[in-house]
């Protein structure tokens, strides 16, 4: 378990699926690794930042694609998950690629995968290996609404809506309500936060509760309204005024619905 609610998954030889379970995983072989981000990138070098900001998950992967990065936007090197598996495994091998930009001096890292929790402090501690965060790291995820947990029904609750976590040595207040008991954060958000507070550093965790599993432009905006508050609001502002300069219509699309457009 983490300070931030993770639970890493257990197995109990009284039940045939935990059996089932513990042999895929013995199965599966997760390692993570730097590559270059093209073929001329002939070494990789570590990443000194001010800020890291963490994109997890499509919504939030989508909303630095859209109001962040911008063609003064390097990407630096991709953090790479590969997925082996023993020859008499009918799973397949995967290859997940982590792209890590940066904006001058902020490190962005994109993850739009999911990444099991048990392999999640395997990736997290990677990743602080290779970028060194002078100032603060801000982690974007996102939740179905149906997951918050709140003393009142979930339908009289304005959706999307954004909940924030911090670690102690985060001393300003952030520009959303905290999350509410018993509400958790899992898997590589969780580990984030945790390597954070015990490392002593600042970090801020923003959380978009969706009332779909498909992207949707309200939920991409939402994070644009806390983070327009915070150190890394002049990215935010000069992305977006570059884009609408150049009357540039930004189409996401989602692999199980139809294009959306971000104003």
């Amino acid at each position: 378990a983490s300070y931030f609610g993770e639970i890493m998954p257990v197995s109990s030889r009284a039940v045939d699926d935990d059996d089932e379970e513990e042999n895929v995983l013995n199965e599966q072989k997760i390692t993570f690794s730097w590559t270059p981000a093209s073929e001329t990138q002939k070494e990789i070098k570590p990443v000194q930042c001010k800020q890291l900001v963490i994109a997890l998950g499509d919504t939030a992967s989508a909303f630095v694609d859209v109001y962040m990065l911008n063609n003064n936007a390097d990407n630096a090197m991709n953090l790479t998950m590969e997925i082996d598996v023993s020859e008499d495994s009918f799973l397949k091998p995967q290859k997940c690629i982590f792209p890590l930009h940066q904006l001058q001096d902020v490190a962005i890292l994109v993850c739009k995968e999911l990444v099991p929790a048990e392999y999640s402090f395997m990736l997290v501690e990677k990743l602080f290996e290779q970028v060194k965060v002078e100032k603060d790291v801000i982690i974007l995820c996102s939740a179905p609404v149906n997951d918050f947990k709140c003393g009142s029904a979930v339908s009289e609750v304005s959706v999307p809506f954004i909940r924030a976590l911090s670690t102690s040595r985060n001393t300003s207040k952030p520009s959303c309500p905290y999350l509410e008991q018993p509400n958790t954060v899992s898997s590589v958000a969780a580990q984030v936060l945790t390597y954070c507070e015990v490392n002593g550093m600042k970090a801020v965790l923003y959380q978009t509760f969706t009332e779909t599993l498909y992207l949707d432009a309200d939920s991409i905006k939402s994070f644009k309204k806390v983070l327009m508050n915070t150190s890394c609001s002049q990215h935010i502002k000069e992305t977006a005024a570059t884009k609408e300069k150049n009357g540039q219509d930004h189409i996401k699309t989602c692999p199980k619905q139809a294009s959306l457009l971000i104003a």
